[in-house]
């Protein structure tokens, strides 16, 4: 029983200080959050039009 207070001690201190850390830094990280957004949206449209580049490359070998 000691060893389960123990670990719910330690998971309530990783929480609030997991906590404090958001808190104290949530512009920080809700600006990584919308780049990451961006480089996402920026990467899938040019894998995806690099895709319709082949198809149509490969249509027009066939």
């Amino acid at each position: 029983m000691k060893d389960m207070f123990g670990a719910v001690l330690l998971g309530a201190v990783i929480g609030a200080a997991a906590t404090m850390f958001y808190l104290n830094n949530e512009n920080e990280l809700s600006s990584a959050g919308r780049q990451l957004r961006n480089s996402t949206s920026h990467a899938i449209n040019f894998l995806s039009s690099m895709g319709q580049d082949i198809n149509n490359t490969m249509g027009k070998q066939v």
